[in-house]
C-alpha cells in the first residue's frame, strides 16, 4: 500500500521498453482529446466576409464582426446602418447637385497702378463728303446713286455734271471713291489730339472700312501698349474733330443718317469695331466726357454654361463681333458673288478683290444683312468664354464757352463762332478709376469638389477612405477565388474518399 505523498510507479519504469518494441504490434490509435478538436476547429480558415469585416479600416464593420454577444452586435449593426444611410443620402444629394450643372458667380474688383488703354474707333455720320471732283462727275454720281440717292447732284443753278472721270484722283470703284470722298481724318479735320497731354496726329490713327465708310482707330496697333497711370479726364485721350456739316450727303430717302456728329466705340484692340450696333454718339457744340471701366466676363463651357470657343478663319481671337462680321462676309460672297467693302477685313481677299458695287449693295447685300438679322441666314456665333468690355459713362457739357470761342476764332480767323458750335465735336476718353472688374462664372461643384464631398461624407459617417475602397475591391476579387478553391478542394477530397472505398471493397469481401 502506497504511502501518502509517494508515487506507486517504480523508478525504473522509464527504462522499460514501450509496447511496440516489446510485442512487435502497433497499438490502436487513441481518440483525440476534445481540446485538440477545438484547436483544430480554431485553425480552420476564416470566411472572406469575416476577414474583410474584422480587418477593414471602415469603422463599424469590425465592431459587428468581433462583437462579444448578440446585443452588442445588434447595437453596432443599427449604428452602422444609420450612419451608412445618412452617408448615402448626402452622396445622393451631391450627385444630384453635380449633374444639375449648377454654377455660382464670383465678382472680383481689383486695383492696379496702371491699365492698358483700349482702342477707340471714331466715325463720321456722313459717309461721303460732297466734293466737287465727285459732284461734277456724272459717271460717279450715277455709280453711287443706288446707295446715296441724289445727294451728289448740284443744287439749282450749279454746274452740270460732265461724263468724265479724273483718273488721277479716283476710279469708278466703291473702294476708290470711298477713299477719296469718304470722311478724312487729317490735319484739316483733326483740330486737336492729345494723349496724356502729349500731342498726337492723324498718323496715330488706323483707317478701317465700316458701314459708316471711312473710320479711324486710335491705338489699333497690337505691338503698341498705351497705359493710363492717372485716372480722370485729361489723363487719357482728348480729341477735337471738325465733322464738316456743310459737306454732308446723307439722304434719308436712300437710307442715310439723319444725325450730325461722330460715332465712337471703345473696344479691345483685338476686336473689330461694330459701329452699326454699338458705340455712343457725340454731336457738335458739345464736349463729351467718356469715362470707361474695364469689365471681364469669364463664362463656363457646356454643360455648366453656354460659352464655346470657335476658331475663326481671319481673326486670331474669337469675339462675337468678329464672328458676325465673318459670317456676314461669307453669306454676301455666297449670295451676291462679291465682297462688301465693310467686310474686307473678315475674309480672305485676292490681290484684286471683287468689291460689291453700289448696285449690288442695293439689290443684294442689304437683303443679305436683313436676312441675317432676322435669322433666315444662320450665323453660328456662340458666347465667347472670355469677354472684355468697356462700360462707358458719358456726360456732356456745352461747348465752347464765350472766352474759349473768342480764343478759337483768333486762332482760326476763317471760322466763326457759329461754325465752331455746328461743326466741332470735342470728347475725352479716360479711365474713371484704375481698377477693373472680373465677373467669373464658376462651377458650383467641380470634380475636385465632388471628390472632396464624397470623401468627407464617407469619412465622417463610416470612416471609409481610399484604403477602404481598395480593401473592398480586394475582397471582391478574393471572394470568388476562395469560393473556387473551396469547391475544388471539396471535390478533390470527395474523389479521394471514393478511391479509398473502391480499393478497400475487395478486402472487405474476403
Amino acid at each position: 500500500m502506497d504511502k501518502p505523498g509517494c508515487s506507486s510507479q517504480p523508478d525504473y519504469v522509464e527504462d522499460l521498453p514501450d509496447y511496440e518494441t516489446a510485442t512487435g504490434f502497433k497499438p490502436y490509435p487513441k481518440e483525440p482529446a476534445a481540446s485538440s478538436q477545438d484547436d483544430k476547429k480554431e485553425e480552420e480558415p476564416k470566411s472572406p466576409e469575416y476577414e474583410f469585416a474584422s480587418g477593414t479600416t471602415m469603422h463599424g464593420l469590425g465592431k459587428i464582426a468581433d462583437a462579444p454577444n448578440l446585443p452588442a452586435r445588434l447595437m453596432w449593426t443599427v449604428f452602422f446602418l444609420v450612419a451608412f444611410g445618412y452617408a448615402a443620402y448626402l452622396i445622393t444629394q451631391t450627385f444630384i447637385s453635380y449633374f444639375n450643372w449648377e454654377t455660382i458667380t464670383d465678382v472680383k474688383l481689383e486695383f492696379s497702378e496702371s491699365l492698358e488703354f483700349p482702342a477707340v474707333t471714331l466715325c463720321n455720320f456722313n459717309k461721303y463728303e460732297k466734293r466737287s471732283e465727285v459732284s461734277q462727275n456724272f459717271d460717279a454720281i450715277d455709280y453711287l446713286s443706288p446707295i446715296i440717292g441724289n445727294a451728289f447732284l448740284p443744287s439749282t443753278g450749279g454746274d452740270i455734271p460732265q461724263a468724265s472721270t479724273n483718273d488721277s484722283l479716283y476710279s469708278l470703284s466703291l473702294m476708290s471713291i470711298t477713299d477719296f470722298a469718304g470722311f478724312r481724318l487729317d490735319a484739316d479735320s483733326l483740330m486737336d489730339c492729345t494723349w496724356k497731354g502729349e500731342r498726337c496726329y492723324a498718323e496715330n490713327f488706323t483707317k478701317v472700312y465700316t458701314t459708316f465708310g471711312n473710320c479711324y482707330i486710335f491705338n489699333a496697333a497690337s505691338d503698341q501698349n498705351l497705359v493710363q497711370t492717372i485716372p480722370g479726364a485729361g489723363n487719357g485721350l482728348h480729341i477735337v474733330v471738325d465733322v464738316k456739316k456743310d459737306m454732308y450727303t446723307e439722304d434719308l430717302e436712300a437710307g442715310g443718317n439723319s444725325d450730325v456728329g461722330l460715332k465712337l466705340h471703345v473696344h479691345p484692340k483685338y476686336e473689330p469695331p461694330e459701329l452699326q450696333t454699338q458705340g455712343i454718339a457725340v454731336g457738335p457744340g458739345n464736349h463729351a466726357y467718356v469715362g470707361i471701366s474695364q469689365v471681364t466676363y469669364v463664362n463656363e463651357i457646356h454643360p455648366w454654361g453656354i460659352c464655346e470657343h470657335v476658331q475663326l478663319d481671319h481673326y486670331d481671337t474669337y469675339t462675337f463681333s468678329a464672328c458676325m462680321l465673318e459670317c456676314k462676309a461669307h453669306h454676301v460672297q455666297d449670295e451676291c458673288g462679291c465682297t462688301a467693302l465693310e467686310l474686307i477685313g473678315s475674309v480672305q481677299l485676292e490681290s484684286d478683290p471683287q468689291i460689291c458695287s453700289p448696285q449690288q449693295i442695293a439689290d443684294c447685300v442689304n437683303s443679305v444683312y436683313q436676312r441675317v438679322q432676322t435669322g433666315q441666314l444662320p450665323c453660328y456665333c456662340p458666347t465667347p468664354c472670355e469677354i472684355v468690355e468697356y462700360d462707358t459713362t458719358v456726360s456732356y457739357a456745352g461747348w465752347p464757352n464765350p472766352k474759349a470761342s473768342e480764343k478759337l476764332t483768333r486762332d482760326y480767323p476763317d471760322l466763326s463762332q457759329d461754325y465752331l458750335k455746328e461743326n466741332w465735336v470735342v470728347f475725352d476718353v479716360y479711365y474713371k478709376q484704375l481698377n477693373f472688374q472680373k465677373i467669373e462664372q464658376k462651377r458650383k461643384t467641380s470634380v475636385e469638389g465632388l471628390l472632396s464631398i464624397l470623401g468627407g461624407c464617407l469619412g465622417l459617417c463610416i470612416g471609409a477612405s481610399v484604403v477602404s475602397i481598395t480593401e473592398f475591391a480586394y475582397y471582391l476579387l478574393l471572394r470568388p477565388a476562395k469560393f473556387i478553391m473551396k469547391r475544388t478542394k471539396k471535390n478533390l477530397s470527395t474523389s479521394r474518399t471514393n478511391i479509398v472505398q473502391v480499393r478497400s471493397s475487395p478486402v472487405e469481401a474476403l
